[in-house]
This record gives C-alpha cells, structure tokens and sequence, in this order.
C-alpha cells in the first residue's frame, strides 16, 4: 500500500504561480488578456494542482519567444521599444515625475492602487496609447491640462470617470492625442487633468 501523498495547499503556490505569470507577461511570453484570466483563474484556484495548471508549458513559450527575438529584425525591434508594460499586482506603485513615455503602455492592476502620471513627462508628438486592465484594483490616470483625450475603456461592475472636458479638447500641433482602452472589472479607474506644461 502506498503512502498518501501529503497536501500542499494552494497558498503555499500561489504567490509562485502569480510570480511565475508575470515574469512571463514582463518577457512578451503571455498576453495582457492571457495574464488577466490565468490570474483570476489563479485566486480562484482550490488545489495546489490547480494552481499550477495555470504556468503548465511556459518555459517552452518562454524559450520560443527568446529565440524569435534573437532573429535579425530590426523594424520589429524598434516596434518593441515603442511598447512597455507597468504591472501593479497587490501593491501601491506608479510612475511619476520625469519619465518618457512610450507610444503605446500596458497598464495592469490587480488588487493594487496604481498611479500613471503623464503631467512632468516627456511625451510622443502625435499619440499615445494606453491600455488598462483593472481587476479588483484602484487606477489613477493624470494627464497635462489641455490635452485631448479618447476614453474608450470598459467597464464590468466598476467605476470608470473621466472629466468629459478631455473629450472636447482641441487637437493641437505638436500636442499628443491620449487614447485610453481596456476594461475596469471590479475596481475603480479615475482620468482626471492635472498640471500644464509651459509653452
């Protein structure tokens, strides 16, 4: 007769399991989408097995991607550098002060309180892309007064504002248009209008 196997509980890999994601989501081995649902998936797990269904075959995609980005492309590299990701996951963090801003930035927030200040920062000259995903989580979003923003995020029992003058703002030259998609789900996201450069 065989010993019973002992009974690792599930919190005891979790916060492996959620590590493991997303180094993979930093690495361009998994989607916003896909790090969004095997998180979820991850808080709702009931066994240690389940848990770590959710990470099954990644060293291989991370493999794969490693030799993809070693290929001599230099147009899909320099596309890269236009795309960061801030990733917020039960903490309090953000970016301030003087930063440069990419042309398109991955925000994800889960259980977290998330700050993303463009006010001080040097930004694109035509438009930058900013995509949210909130899950259970806060998210402050503070752009320079006097540019126009497009608030196209979606929402699933949360709360989304947006002052609806950002909206009417003129384009003007040589100002960036900020484009916001993504989805709230369970959580709170705030656009609001801050500091105005000079000039």
């Amino acid at each position: 007769m065989e010993p019973p196997k002992a009974v690792v509980p599930v919190g005891a890999v979790r916060e492996r399991v959620v590590q493991t994601l997303t180094e993979a989501f930093a690495n361009d081995v998994l989607t916003v989408a896909e790090l969004e649902e095997r998180l979820e998936k991850a808080y709702r797990a009931q066994t240690a097995d389940e848990a770590m269904s959710l990470i099954a075959g990644l060293p291989q995609r991370a493999a794969a991607v490693a030799a993809a980005a070693t290929q001599d492309d230099p147009p899909a590299a320099t596309l890269a550098r236009q795309r960061e990701r801030f990733l917020s996951i039960m903490s309090s963090q953000g970016r301030r002060g003087a930063w440069v801003v990419p042309r398109a930035l991955d925000v994800v927030g889960f259980w977290s309180d998330t700050t993303i200040d463009l006010t001080h920062a040097t930004l694109p000259k035509d438009i930058i892309e900013l995509h949210v995903s909130v899950v259970m989580a806060s998210m402050t979003i503070i752009v320079p007064r006097g540019l126009r923003v497009v608030n196209r995020v979606g929402a699933f029992a949360a709360n989304v504002e947006s002052d609806p003058m950002l909206d009417l703002e003129q384009m003007k030259p040589g100002a960036p248009v900020v484009r916001i998609t993504g989805n709230c789900v369970f959580g709170n996201l705030e656009i609001v209008s801050g500091f105005k450069p000079e000039g």
